[in-house]
This record gives structure tokens, sequence and C-alpha cells, in this order.
């Protein structure tokens, strides 16, 4: 990991949020430098109230803490088996959406 100009950055994956962000996640500071550090996870746009995340045909904006920790769950941990069809392109969900999808 890497600091600059505001941003924390994974130099593995170029994948970097502002330090500014940081605070919303700081209970799972853990999962969120793992999720940067994932291959599979592309951060795609980001400012100082969360990020989006492209993974596996989705597009996941990542706002809470509880998104992180869904987010790493479903995607790094992969303790829940989900199927999302892809049906003429991408999907874009929030993690609520998700979690309702689960249950």
């Amino acid at each position: 990991m890497q600091y600059a100009n505001g941003m924390l950055c994974a130099t593995a994956t170029s994948n970097k949020i502002p330090v500014k962000s940081i605070h919303l996640f700081k209970l799972e500071l853990e999962k969120l430098m793992v999720i940067l550090k994932d291959t599979n996870i592309k951060v795609v746009s980001c400012n100082n109230n969360g990020f989006t995340v492209y993974v596996n045909g989705i597009t996941l904006q990542v706002l809470s803490l509880s998104n992180i920790v869904t987010l790493f769950e479903i995607f790094v941990d992969k303790i829940y088996d989900v199927y999302l069809p892809q049906k003429g392109g991408e999907r874009s969900l929030n993690l609520r959406t998700m979690i309702s999808l689960m249950e």
C-alpha cells in the first residue's frame, strides 16, 4: 500500500481510495486492505463518501462499514453462494439490494 496525493493505493492492483474516506471503514480496515489488494475487484470511482467497485460483472457502491463486510463476505471469503445471471450485459446493484436478494 502507498499514500500519494491524498489517496491510499494498492500498488499491485492500482485500486485507490481517498484517505479522507477511510474513517468510514475504520472498524474493518483489514477487510478494506484485502479488498483493495484483490485482483478480482476493481475500484472504478471514488470520493470522500465511499467508492464504487466492479467485480464479477457487477458494479457496487461501497458507502458504509456494512457494505465493506458484505462485499468481503460475498466476493473474498465467498461464504454465500450468490448467483447473478447476466442478461444482456452488466448489472449494477448496491449492497443493500444484494443483501435483500440473499434473504
